[in-house]
Formats: C-alpha cells, sequence, structure tokens
C-alpha cells in the first residue's frame, strides 16, 4: 500500500525521467515538496479531479516552473519557489516553506479556475498563466498544462489501496 505523499514523490520522479534529467543539487528537498504536495492538495483539491488531478497538476507546474527548486529565483527576481509565484499575483510576499508556497498555488489557481469558469476547463489556467488581466491570453500555455498533468495521470494513477496520512 501507498501513501499519498509517496505517489506524489514517484510522480516527481516520473516527470523528472520522462525529460531526462538526472537529480538536482536540491534532489533532497523533494520529499518535503511531495508531502506539502499531498497534504495541499489533500486539504483543497482542485476543481476538475479532486486530490489525484491537484497533485499531478502541481508536480506538473512546480517541474516547469523550477524543476521542484522551492528557492528558485524567476523573472529577474520578480518571482520565487516551486512555481515562480510573484508577490504581485500573490498580493503577499510569497512564503519560504513547501506547505506554505503549496497552499499560496492552489489559491492562485483556484482564483484562476473561478475567473475563467466559462472557458473549457483546460483553458481555466489563463489568468494564472499570464498574472492577472482575464483569462483571454496564454491559453496555448494552460492547455498545454492541463494535458501534460493529464497524461501523466494517466500513465501513473494513484493505486486505489492508497493509505490515507
Amino acid at each position: 500500500m501507498m501513501n499519498i505523499s509517496t505517489w506524489v514523490f514517484a510522480l516527481m520522479t516520473a516527470i523528472r525521467v520522462q525529460f531526462g534529467e538526472a537529480p538536482a543539487d536540491w534532489s533532497d528537498t523533494y520529499g518535503e515538496t511531495a508531502v506539502a504536495i499531498a497534504k495541499g492538495c489533500e486539504s483543497a483539491p482542485l476543481e476538475g479531479g479532486g486530490r489525484d488531478w491537484c497533485s499531478m497538476l502541481l508536480v506538473d507546474m512546480s517541474w516547469h516552473e523550477s524543476r521542484f527548486n522551492m528557492k528558485a529565483v524567476h523573472d529577474n527576481g520578480a518571482g520565487f519557489g516551486l512555481f515562480g509565484m510573484h508577490a504581485a499575483t500573490l498580493g503577499r510576499k510569497v512564503p519560504e516553506d513547501a506547505l506554505g508556497q503549496v497552499q499560496a498555488e492552489i489559491e492562485l489557481l483556484q482564483t484562476s479556475f473561478r475567473i475563467c469558469r466559462k472557458h473549457p476547463m483546460d483553458e481555466r489556467l489563463g489568468w494564472y498563466m499570464f498574472g492577472s488581466n482575464g483569462c483571454e491570453h496564454r491559453l496555448e500555455l494552460s492547455k498545454y498544462r492541463m494535458h501534460q498533468a493529464a497524461r501523466i495521470l494517466r500513465a501513473n494513477p494513484l493505486d486505489v489501496t492508497v493509505a490515507r496520512e
């Protein structure tokens, strides 16, 4: 029986291997990131697929934004952490810890899903991907991220006997 954070860690490994990259210098933090994603998605799953979908989307997004580096600096210092969050978009300082970053990311994704609710599900990251100002921008990137997450989830389904943490 696999617990949820172990499954998330396996997803993180699967995506890293899929892109042919070796473990990074910060790979010792992958476990903390996996636990944070599992806890965040367990307590506040995203619309459209629940905990499993939320976990896979966060794994995919944190891979593309930071290669799972919770201390990554983005956009000439404007973005920070696992998801390259900007304090201006978040409305406060980006948390430094993995769980805080996951919770803030879920908050931003929920905002994007709500603002873009009239769009098809795979375009509901439009607000998030553009950094605000409506849902009409960066729709192709939204579709790519949503479809990438769905492909990886199909290839790595959560075992139905997973233990609750």
